[in-house]
């Protein structure tokens, strides 16, 4: 990984000694989708009340025969952990619709892209008028173009697994991950003599349990093999023949194991083709990583380009990285196994000295998950 930042001027004058890097936030969340009520803008909650006063109180969506799956999502986030997201509402076809619009889309997309905050991306239940595999396209371009940004992809209501495959065979980044299939959570209009349900998109719920992931052990933790908070059960169960075909893909499953009982995320794989950053976890800390160095770098904008600027860079970067290491982010029985970092002329040609750029290079060992645990038993028969 390369990090480079642009600097300014050039001298030889003491350079000012650097504060250390600190970890960004990634479980910060951004959803879109239709709504009640409520402005047309980006809006920071921090509670389903807070939600509620902007949004609406409404579980379903008035004059409308669908429910409230934004209200639903929203709720499924803060209830497996999450913390802050940062809800768009959509302007629909028809006020008497829930189908959108391309440019409604793009809109609220393109008003996400000054956000520093929001690193996750959910559309929880938006029906686009030009189709789901569009819109789950447009979800993964905008993440890419951001560069740090994740997307959490839900599949239309009611797909077979053969369709879950064959959508996840049309999509190709390794900025989201795709999630199979619906989940049945109880109604906000359940009691004790009603016990009913409604069919809701897992992404919300995921994303809550990114975020309590994030907070213990960090960011290079795998979000599996973990019960999802609220759900009850699948909108179809997925059996050991179909977990392994979706599984095969990279679809992320979700399953009722029966002797756990509740449903749980089985799956960790990104929707990207590089066998070396395709797992979720990778993924998401290598944005993590590059996201945080380029915030603690930012005071070396203008500072005078010479040896002293490229020790200081490469003390704070190597104290980072190490503090990284004895967290448990990196593999490595040693820090010098664990990663590198070269900040001095070796790293930096002349045409990027003579262009005011100071060039950090760093190497780190990546911790992947255990996907497949192998036992092996050694019997000794009687005789």
């Amino acid at each position: 990984m390369t990090i480079q930042v642009a600097l300014r001027g050039q001298g030889t004058q003491a350079i000012p000694q650097a504060l250390p890097i600190q970890g960004v936030e990634c479980a910060t969340a951004a959803f879109v989708g239709v709504a009640h009520q409520g402005p047309f803008v980006s809006v920071a909650v921090e509670s389903q009340l807070q939600f509620e006063a902007f949004f609406g109180a409404s579980a379903s969506l008035a004059g409308r025969d669908a429910p409230n799956y934004l209200w639903h999502a929203v709720k499924g986030f803060f209830d497996n952990g999450g913390r802050t997201v940062h809800v768009t509402r959509l302007r629909t076809v028809d006020p008497d619709d829930i189908e959108v619009e391309e440019h409604a889309l793009a809109q609220a997309l393109d008003a996400l892209q000054a956000n520093r905050e929001a690193v996750l991306l959910c559309a929880p239940g938006v029906r686009l008028v030009q189709g789901h595999e569009r819109l789950c396209e447009m979800l993964l371009q905008h993440c890419e173009t951001q560069g740090w940004r994740f997307a959490l992809l839900d599949p239309p209501p009611g797909v077979a697994p053969k369709q879950a495959r064959a959508l996840r065979e049309r999509l190709r980044s390794g900025h989201g991950a795709l999630y199979y299939p619906w989940i049945a959570v109880r109604s906000a209009f359940a009691s004790e003599a009603n016990d009913d349900t409604v069919l809701v998109p897992p992404s919300g719920h995921v994303a809550g349990l990114y975020a309590d992931s994030d907070d213990q052990p960090g960011t290079h933790k795998v979000p599996a093999n973990l019960p999802l908070a609220g759900a009850l059960t699948l909108e179809r169960p997925i059996d050991d023949g179909d977990y392994g075909a979706l599984a095969l893909l990279a679809v992320n499953c979700l399953r009722s194991p029966p002797s756990r009982g509740g449903v749980w995320v089985w799956g960790a794989r990104t929707l990207g083709e590089d066998s070396e950053a395709n797992f979720v976890a990778v993924r998401r800390y290598l944005l993590y990583l590059h996201k945080s160095l380029e915030r603690g770098l930012e005071w070396v904008r203008y500072q005078p380009n010479g040896e002293l600027l490229w020790d200081e860079i490469g003390r704070v970067v190597s104290d980072y990285l190490f503090r990284e290491w004895r967290m448990g982010a990196l593999m490595g029985a040693s820090a010098q196994e664990a990663y590198f970092v070269r900040c001095d002329r070796s790293s930096l040609p002349y045409a990027d000295l003579e262009a005011g750029r100071a060039v950090v290079q760093l190497g780190v060992a990546l911790v992947k998950p255990a996907q497949f645990v192998h036992l092996r038993l050694a019997l000794q028969p009687q005789v």
